[in-house]
C-alpha cells in the first residue's frame, strides 16, 4: 500500500540527516500555547492538573497523542467501527472533553469530538489534562475535563531533530523538525509522515469475519505539518501565527464477530476514509504587565473527509449512492480572550470570553447540493483566586449560550440553550512537599449537531428508523474531587485523587421514537435526554527517579460507572474499564545504554454489541520491552517489541488489537 510514498520518505530522511548535523536542538515549552494565563508559582505548583511531558512521550515511544495519554490513570480509549480512538476520562466519553491544540479548540463541528490517534506527538512539549471542575479558562463543553496539546518552542539560533521508525509489517514513520530563534523572533516547522500496510493479529486468531495474520483493511497513510512563527516584544508579551495540518487516508477494519445484515445499521461495515484532513490556523498574542496579563486567540479550524462504504470485503462497489463519496466539509471560526487582573497582594481575578461559530456541510453521490448546519457558542467566565496564608481559595462561574442558526436538513431548530455553571476549589499548601485540594463544579455539555439533526433509514431507503430530535436539551454534570500531591526524595511525585460525578439528562442515542410520523418503522429510534449516570472512583500516579539510574511511572485507576434509565434494568456503562494499571520502568547502564519495559492491564470493561446488549471483555495484560543505545551525544538507536506475549485482546467488541509487534527507531537531536 502506498509504495510510491515510501520512496519519497526515504529521500526526505536522507536529506534531513545531512541537514540536521549543523546545530544543537533543545525544545522548550510554548507558554503562549498554554491555557493557564497566570505566572504565579504558588498556583501553578499546586493546581490539580495531570500532564505528559515530552520526555515521557519519548520514553514510551508514543507516536500519537492517544498513545501518549495511556499512562495517565483514568484515561483510556475505545476504537469504533470508523477506526477512531475515542477518548474516555473517568467515565466521561470524548464529547464531554474539550480538546485544544495550543489553546485552540479542535473538536469536529458536527460530531463534537476528535480522534486523537490522528495527532502526531512530534514537536509536542507536553499534553495537559484538566479533570472535570477545572478553571473557567477551559471554556464550554468541558463537562468531563479538557486536554491541551502544547507544542515546543525553539530557543537556539538553529535546532533540528530527526526520527525514523520501522514497525512490523511495513509500517514506516519519518519525522523532521527544524527551529530557530534569532533575537526576539522565532520559528519552527515539524513534518511527520506515516505509511503502513496494517497490523498483525495475535498468532492463531480466527473469527467469523477474520482469519488472522494481517488485519483486514487496516492500512493507513498520514502526513502532518506543524509550524509557527512569532515575535517576543518582552518577557511574557509576544505574538505568533501557527498552523497544524493533517492529511490522511485510512482503511477501516470490519468487525470480526458480528453478522452482516445487509442494511445501513449493519455492524459489519466495509468502508474507508479516502480523505481525513484537518487544518488549524491560529493567531496568538499575549501582553503581561505587573498588575495584569492578557492572552488572545483568533482561529479557523477546518475539517474535510470523504468516506466510501462498500458492499463486501472486495472494497470495489459502493453499498449505495448515499454511501458513495460521502463527504463532510466543516469549519469553525472563533476568538478567545483571557485576562488576569492582580487586584491586590492576595487576590487575582481571571476573566474568559469565548465565541465560536461551527459550520457543517455534507454531501454524497445521491445529493445534488450540499446540506448545511450552523450553530454558535458564547462563553463568559469569571474566577476569583484568593491566597490566605497556606490556602488558595478559587470561586467562579460561567454563563454559556448555545445558539442554533440554521439547518438545511430540518425546518425545526432547537431552542437557544442558556446555562450558568458555578464552581469552587480550595488548595492547601501544607508544606513545600505536600499539597491538598478539593474542588466542585457544575458543568454542561450541549447536544451536538449530529444528535440534533441526523435522520436515516436502516432498511436501505424504506421507512425511517432513526429520527432527529431538535428538542434535545443540555446535559448537566456535577463533579467533585479531593486529592493530594506529595513530593518524595525530591525526585519522585505522588498524586492521588478521589472523585464523584453525576450526569443528569444524559443523551441516549438509542431511545425509542415516540412520535407520530407515518413513515416511521416499528422499531424506530431517536436521541433523548433519558439517562442519568454516576461515576466514582480513585486514581493515583507515582513517577520519577527512584535511584540515580532508574525512572519509573506507575498509575492506577478504579472507576465505578453506572447508569439509570427508567424501565431499563441494566446499569452498565460501555467503554469504561473498572480497573486500569500502567507501569513503565527504565534502567540506565552508564551513558550509552537504556533498558526499559512497560506493563498495561485493564479489567471490567464492557462493550455494547449490535443488538444493544452488553458483554464484558476479557481482562488483559500486555508487556512491552525496549533497549536503547546512545553511540553519540545527540543520537540514539532504539529497538523494541510490543505485546511480547502476543496477547489476544479487545477494547471494543469485535475489534481486536495488534499482536506481537517489533520496531526499530533512529533519533537525532542536534
Amino acid at each position: 500500500m502506498f509504495k510510491q510514498k515510501r520512496i519519497l520518505t526515504a529521500a526526505c530522511l536522507s536529506a534531513a540527516l545531512v541537514f540536521s548535523s549543523a546545530a544543537k536542538a533543545e525544545e522548550h515549552i510554548y507558554k503562549l500555547g498554554e491555557i493557564e494565563i497566570t505566572d504565579s508559582s504558588s498556583w501553578l505548583n499546586a493546581k490539580p492538573m495531570q500532564e505528559v511531558t515530552s520526555e515521557e512521550i519519548e520514553a514510551g515511544s508514543a507516536s500519537s497523542v492517544a498513545e501518549a495519554l495511556k499512562q495517565l490513570p483514568s484515561a483510556s480509549f475505545a476504537p469504533n467501527s470508523k477506526g477512531e480512538k475515542r477518548l474516555n476520562i473517568r467515565g466521561f466519553s470524548d464529547r464531554y472533553i474539550q480538546v485544544y491544540f495550543d489553546g485552540i479548540p479542535v473538536a469536529l463541528p458536527y460530531e463534537a469530538y476528535i480522534d486523537l490517534g490522528n495527532y502526531n506527538t512530534f514537536g509536542i512539549d507536553k499534553i495537559e489534562v484538566e479533570t472535570a471542575g477545572g478553571s473557567v479558562l477551559f471554556g464550554p463543553n468541558a463537562a468531563g475535563g479538557a486536554v491541551n496539546i502544547v507544542t515546543a518552542k525553539p530557543e537556539k539560533a538553529f535546532e533540528s531533530a530527526v526520527e525514523l521508525m520501522y514497525r512490523t509489517n511495513n509500517t514506516y514513520q519519518t519525522r523532521i523538525g527544524v527551529g530557530s530563534k534569532i533575537g526576539k523572533a522565532y520559528g519552527m516547522i515539524s513534518l511527520a509522515y506515516e505509511d503502513s500496510e496494517g497490523f498483525m493479529l495475535p498468532d492463531g486468531y480466527s473469527e467469523l469475519n477474520e482469519n488472522g495474520g494481517l488485519r483486514d483493511n487496516s492500512g493507513y497513510r498520514r502526513a502532518t505539518v506543524t509550524g509557527k512563527v512569532g515575535y517576543e516584544f518582552a518577557k511574557g508579551s509576544e505574538i505568533a501565527f501557527g498552523i497544524n495540518h493533517i492529511e490522511s487516508s485510512l482503511e477501516l477494519p470490519p468487525n470480526t464477530k458480528e453478522t452482516d445484515n445487509g442494511k445501513n445499521n449493519s455492524p459489519v461495515r466495509y468502508w474507508n476514509y479516502e480523505d481525513w484532513d484537518k487544518d488549524t490556523y491560529y493567531l496568538l498574542g499575549s501582553l503581561r504587565k505587573d498588575s495584569y496579563a492578557v492572552t488572545a486567540r483568533l482561529y479557523r479550524d477546518e475539517y474535510y473527509n470523504v468516506m466510501n462504504r462498500y458492499k463486501d470485503a472486495s472494497y470495489s462497489e459502493c453499498f449505495s449512492a448515499s454511501w458513495c463519496d460521502s463527504a463532510y466539509d466543516d469549519h469553525s471560526n472563533g476568538v478567545i480572550l483571557n485576562t488576569e487582573l492582580k487586584t491586590g497582594a492576595i487576590n487575582t481575578v481571571i476573566l474568559s470570553g469565548q465565541y465560536k461559530k461551527d459550520v457543517h456541510r455534507t454531501k454524497n453521490a445521491s445529493m445534488a447540493e450540499w446540506e448545511k448546519d450552523v450553530a454558535e457558542t458564547y462563553f463568559a467566565g469569571v474566577e476569583d483566586r484568593v491566597t490566605l496564608g497556606r490556602f488558595i481559595v478559587s470561586l467562579g462561574g460561567s454563563y454559556e449560550v448555545n445558539n442554533a442558526i440554521s439547518s438545511d436538513s430540518k425546518d425545526e431548530l432547537n431552542d437557544d440553550i442558556k446555562v450558568f455553571n458555578p464552581q469552587a476549589a480550595v488548595i492547601y499548601n501544607m508544606s513545600s512537599e505536600t499539597v491538598f485540594h478539593v474542588k466542585a463544579a457544575r458543568k454542561t455539555r450541549f447536544p451536538s449537531m449530529k444528535e440534533l439533526y441526523s435522520s436515516y433509514s436502516y432498511n436501505n431507503g424504506g421507512q425511517i428508523t432513526y429520527f432527529a430530535n431538535p428538542g434535545l436539551k443540555e446535559e448537566t454534570a456535577m463533579n467533585y474531587e479531593a486529592g493530594i500531591k506529595q513530593s518524595l526524595f525530591d525526585t519522585v511525585l505522588l498524586q492521588a485523587n478521589i472523585f464523584y460525578s453525576k450526569i443528569d439528562d444524559k443523551i441516549n442515542t438509542k431511545a425509542p421514537y415516540t412520535g407520530s410520523d407515518p413513515d416511521a418503522s416499528s422499531d424506530a429510534q431517536t436521541s433523548d435526554n433519558i439517562d442519568d449516570v454516576t461515576m466514582k472512583g480513585v486514581e493515583m500516579m507515582l513517577g520519577g527517579d527512584f535511584t540515580v539510574n532508574t525512572t519509573t511511572i506507575v498509575s492506577y485507576a478504579y472507576i465505578d460507572a453506572k447508569k439509570s434509565i427508567e424501565g431499563d434494568d441494566s446499569d452498565t456503562v460501555a467503554d469504561v474499564p473498572k480497573h486500569k494499571l500502567y507501569l513503565d520502568h527504565s534502567y540506565r547502564i552508564g551513558k550509552m545504554f537504556v533498558l526499559g519495559g512497560r506493563l498495561n492491564m485493564e479489567k471490567g470493561r464492557y462493550s455494547q454489541k449490535a443488538d444493544y446488549s452488553y458483554t464484558e471483555l476479557d481482562t488483559y495484560w500486555t508487556a512491552d520491552l525496549r533497549a536503547e543505545i546512545i553511540p553519540a551525544k545527540y543520537t540514539s538507536i532504539e529497538v523494541g517489541v510490543e505485546n511480547v506475549a502476543d496477547e489476544e485482546y479487545e477494547l471494543s467488541y469485535g475489534l481486536p488489537q495488534a499482536g506481537r509487534t517489533y520496531y526499530a527507531k533512529l533519533k537525532m537531536k542536534i
